[in-house]
């Protein structure tokens, strides 16, 4: 495949999302693979996105916590800019569960141990702001990891004034401060409530919210309270897992746990309970 640097080889591209794309490459010097990730050239030479870019490798490269990739060299690629991180084995949250063949009560776990990889993210004063099962992914070995930063930032910081003007994130899994363009301080309890989110989709087999588009649930995240799990669960739900759930789920941030760590701790706790935690998956093909 084309050759962008000296000292890396594009071997396939793994992934693509609205601003960048994925490669899988080998670094030439250290005779070992690694992910590249580079913004789209036609997104190159605007204010917000590449912001968000430059940001993105900002963020990781004083990120230091285990769980989370680490990057390594930076550049430009015909005028669009990309940057080397550790590449993750894996796969996402809701593709591991389905091929393994795993039940809630282990899915739970794995969406613990998340939350576990979150905490020590908040506590290096970062808040991802994208927090959804297809960025959570499991190792071959079982090991979850948290990926794609690309519109993280410091905790407490101001929005960029570009980004003012747009609703940035995933409308399902958007904390209900955050659904309207308007100027909203980073804010680790938003990722709490995208960690609530997932986990009562788990729990209950569908979204809080659900609509035909985006601007819908994005409406219906901003003004209704999600649907009580006893009304909406396939089968019961353990009290304490749906408290859990519901709790990371209140509309105002000060309603909800005060950290990642604090729901990590409840999760495990409610968990506990009931379900033993279950061993590793087998590795991956």
């Amino acid at each position: 495949m084309e050759s962008f640097d000296p000292r890396y080889r594009i071997l396939e591209e793994v992934g693509q999302g609205g601003m960048s794309t994925v490669y899988r490459a080998r670094d030439l010097r250290r005779g070992t693979e690694v992910a590249v990730k580079r913004l789209h050239p036609h997104l190159a030479g605007t204010g917000l996105e590449l912001h968000l870019f430059h940001r993105e490798y900002s963020i990781l490269s004083r990120l230091d916590v285990e769980g989370v990739p680490r990057v390594g060299e930076a550049g430009e690629w015909d005028g669009a800019p990309w940057f080397a991180m550790d590449l993750v084995e894996g796969r996402p949250l809701p593709d591991h569960a389905l091929i393994e063949g795993q039940g809630r009560e282990d899915e739970i776990w794995l969406i613990a141990r998340a939350s576990v990889v979150l905490s020590r993210v908040h506590g290096a004063g970062i808040v991802h702001r994208d927090l959804k099962p297809e960025n959570v992914l499991v190792g071959r070995d079982g090991k979850v990891w948290l990926v794609d930063f690309g519109v993280a930032a410091f905790a407490g910081s101001p929005p960029h004034q570009d980004e003012e003007f747009f609703v940035i994130g995933t409308p399902a899994y958007l904390a209900p401060e955050r659904t309207t363009a308007r100027a909203v301080c980073a804010d680790p309890r938003s990722d709490v409530w995208s960690l609530g989110v997932v986990l009562y989709d788990v729990l209950a087999g569908r979204a809080p919210y659900e609509a035909d588009s985006g601007t819908e649930i994005l409406r219906r995240v901003g003004r209704e309270n999600p649907p009580p799990l006893d009304e909406v669960a396939p089968v019961p739900v353990p009290p304490a897992l749906a408290g859990v759930a519901m709790r990371a789920l209140s509309r105002r941030p000060e309603d909800r746990f005060a950290t990642a760590g604090d729901f990590a701790r409840a999760l495990f706790a409610a968990l506990g309970a009931y379900a033993p935690e279950p061993r590793p998956a087998a590795a991956a093909a």
